[in-house]
């Protein structure tokens, strides 16, 4: 794992020594990947000169809070400190707080391991030593010791006090058994039933876990499923002896003997249409098979069906889901997240499994997942948006014939996902760094300013400060400035070559001062930058245009900050609030959002104008920002109009700025302010009609009210049971039809909802037109 980084209150001294300058020190933790619910061992092996309690935050999918933290205990030695975590599934990213209090202090690792519960009463139990043959498997030395009594911290039951996700799911996403036998009964109606293979690998897991999953096979309302059990050296005997005693009560169920032949010789054996290759940890929801069923009769030429996940504890309780954006291929370049509940067309799935041998799970789902970001058509990628699959336990699951260590699974997942085939051992990863760019390509950076010297001052002096292309031209758009430093300074930066000011004398209209600029700009590339942006990453300019010169791509939008080391802009979502709102707004600094959606490169539906780029000749194509739009919404329906073309719009969180946000111009807080922002609002939902609640990259079933962005809402009209409603009416099995949203170009997908089987998304002409 690598070292944790500083995020604040730390000074590096001689020595690998810090500094801990405040009473709130915090260390950045990067993992390889996000973790399922389950029960993990935190170890830390930190020195401090002061007595203190270290803290560890998990990001549940809401960012860092008290709420999910937990207390190290001191181990045996004064630089062992351990804690014992039940979480909900949690982001790659965790905060490590080695003190309260101002010091000095060394901190060499932080490591987190999955335990089963047994181990874990183990540990609590024990008082001076650990060492278990499972823990040593799972990379816990032996002999790593535990002196005083540990406890489990329970993060899943303090993150949903509320259990508001649990009780959405038994009120919208439960059905009981008389809708099951009306399924049942609706499946046999299907005109086309496409045979349907789950090949799940028993590993070591327990016959508890493993006949949880074999009984949610079992208890499909669609009948025409076979299921192959995958076992290896590492399969208990017992288990063996009990697995073919369900085989003879079920002609469906299959056990293999993983070995030699590894996947090709597995997927040899399935006879489905399409298969899933799953873990003994995921059950299917009762209904799953039939609504996949479901979707490939409405999309016969569909190479994948994904669909969204959940976490179950033994009692049934609900929780961590993780609902899905539609196909995206350069979020999968990043993040797998199509899997653990996907379907691959057959053919598919043997042709990933020739390359991928007799490796990993990790590295055959990688192998899917690439091949499916560099080889699908988008209308080939289906997201079905429903939670058909529960997660429980921690286990990993290695392939038929291996069982690898954490760096060796990292190293073959990338290396999956690479085109050149190689991989990296590093968490950190080389993911969202960008190839060399042509030094050649003009870049023009446009600024509109009136007044505040000191804004634009730092502003200008962030850029300058930071790594510049050969060609560079810096254009301040001045908007009737008036006080005499901030003329002053207006004369003194237009004798530095690399710096034009344009006079702009007419009233403020955001739209109209850019286009006027980037008019006059001769950058191949234009910046639309706000004079209360300050750079922080040097390489921001070549992480955006690594995106803005690909022919497919629209705008370019980058991670914005408060001053305070929060999230001001992570993307925007079309619809939220209305029209549009920011993403992950006030989160943390480094947290991972939903589903760690904060943390990698991706295509969305909008991102804001307060750093965008933007090829010059495009923004003149579809006719720059509207100045009809002339403060709020400008950048969003630019954006909707570079997708009504078929381009993607890009976010990546590797190009880092803070925004002291409207510094300039302050708030919506006059009358004629308020009056001018509801007409942009009926202005937008003119032009844009229903599309702006149906936007690929946020999932129809996810709430629309800004303070509860990533949050189950009211739109049932997208759920289950509306889901249910068309398929039992309908003889044939076609019936999932696709929502009409916001723009989904070449590499992007959409949802599928029930009803409007002829409603075609992705496919808005342009303002005016709404959604066909």
């Amino acid at each position: 794992m690598p070292a944790p980084q500083p995020l604040r209150g730390l000074e590096p001294l001689a020595g690998g020594r810090w500094l801990a300058t405040d009473a709130d020190p915090q260390f950045l933790v990067e993992l390889d990947g996000t973790r399922p619910a389950g029960t993990y061992l935190v170890v830390a092996v930190l020195d401090t000169d002061e007595e203190t309690t270290p803290r560890v935050y998990f990001d549940c999918g809401s960012g860092w809070s008290e709420d999910t933290c937990a207390p190290l205990a001191p181990g045996p030695s004064r630089s062992d400190w351990r804690a014992l975590v039940r979480a909900p599934g949690f982001g790659p990213r965790l905060r490590f707080d080695p003190s309260d209090r101002p010091g000095l202090l060394t901190l060499r690792s932080v490591d987190v391991w999955p335990v089963s519960d047994g181990d874990a009463q183990q540990l609590i139990a024990a008082r001076t030593h650990a060492a278990s043959g499972s823990l040593e498997a799972n990379g816990v030395r032996a002999g790593a010791g535990i002196a005083g009594l540990l406890r489990i911290t329970d993060l899943g039951r303090r993150a949903t006090t509320d259990d508001r996700y649990n009780d959405w799911a038994l009120a919208h996403d439960t059905l009981d058994g008389a809708a099951l036998d009306v399924l049942r009964a609706a499946a046999q109606r299907f005109d086309a039933r496409p045979p349907l293979s789950v090949v799940v690998v028993a590993g070591a897991a327990s016959m508890v876990t493993l006949a949880a999953c074999v009984d949610s096979v079992r208890e499909q309302v669609y009948p025409d499923w076979e299921l192959l059990v995958v076992v290896g050296a590492n399969t208990a005997p017992d288990t063996r002896q009990r697995l073919r005693a369900v085989v003879a009560t079920d002609r469906r169920i299959r056990v293999l003997a993983g070995g030699a032949t590894g996947w090709p010789g597995l997927l040899a054996q399935a006879t489905g249409q399409y298969v899933a290759v799953i873990e003994p940890t995921l059950h299917f929801a009762p209904h799953a098979l039939l609504a996949i069923a479901a979707a490939i009769g409405q999309f016969p030429a569909g190479r994948v069906f994904y669909a969204d996940v959940d976490s179950a504890d033994e009692t049934g309780r609900r929780d961590a889901a993780r609902f899905r954006p539609a196909f995206d291929r350069d979020l999968l370049e990043h993040d797998d997240y199509l899997h653990p509940c996907a379907f691959h067309a057959l053919d598919c799935a043997r042709s990933a499994a020739g390359r991928a041998g007799d490796a990993m799970l990790d590295t055959l789902l990688a192998t899917l997942a690439r091949q499916c970001a560099h080889s699908c058509a988008v209308d080939c990628v289906v997201h079905v948006p429903h939670i058909l699959a529960h997660v429980s336990g921690s286990a990993v699951v290695a392939g038929p014939a291996t069982e690898d260590h954490a760096d060796s699974r990292r190293y073959a997942r990338t290396a999956a996902m690479r085109p050149d085939g190689t991989g990296t051992s590093s968490a950190n990863g080389e993911h969202g760094v960008p190839t060399p760019v042509d030094q050649l390509v003009g870049v023009s950076i446009v600024i509109p300013t009136r007044d505040g010297v000191d804004l634009l001052r730092r502003c200008i002096d962030s850029v300058l400060a930071n790594d510049l292309p050969e060609m560079l031209e810096i254009i301040v758009v001045d908007n009737q400035s008036s006080e005499p430093a901030a003329l002053a300074y207006l004369s003194e930066i237009a004798r530095d070559a690399r710096i034009h000011v344009l006079r702009h004398d007419a009233p403020f209209n955001y739209s109209a001062i850019n286009n006027a600029a980037v008019a006059e700009a001769t950058g191949d590339l234009v910046v639309l930058l706000n004079n209360d942006i300050e750079v922080i990453s040097r390489d921001w300019i070549a992480r955006m245009r690594h995106y803005a010169e690909r022919p497919d791509v629209g705008a370019v939008g980058a991670m914005l900050y408060f001053p305070d080391d929060t999230i001001q802009h992570a993307g925007v979502i079309v619809g939220l609030g209305g029209v549009a709102g920011h993403r992950f707004l006030h989160a943390p600094r480094g947290s991972g959002g939903h589903d760690g959606r904060a943390l990698h490169v991706q295509a969305l539906g909008a991102v804001t104008a307060a750093c965008l780029m933007v090829r010059r000749q495009l923004y003149l194509d579809v006719g720059g920002l509207d100045e009809s739009l002339q403060v709020a919404f400008n950048d969003v329906d630019f954006c909707l109009r570079l997708a009504a073309r078929g381009l993607r719009n890009i976010w990546t969180p590797h190009a880092e700025l803070y925004h002291h946000e409207s510094a300039s111009r302050g708030v919506e807080d006059t009358p004629e302010k308020q009056t001018r922002f509801a007409g942009e609002v009926a202005a937008m939902r003119a032009r844009w009609g229903s599309a702006l609640e149906q936007d690929p990259a946020y999932h129809p079933l996810l709430s629309l009210v800004p303070t509860a962005q990533f949050q189950c809402g009211d739109r049932t009209q997208a759920g289950l049971r509306a889901w249910m409603s068309v398929i039992t009416a309908e003889r044939r099995g076609a019936v999932v039809g696709r929502t009409p949203c916001v723009p989904a170009p070449a590499g992007s997908g959409t949802h599928l909802v029930a009803g409007a089987p002829d409603r075609v998304a992705g496919r808005i002409a342009g303002p005016g037109r709404g959604s066909q």
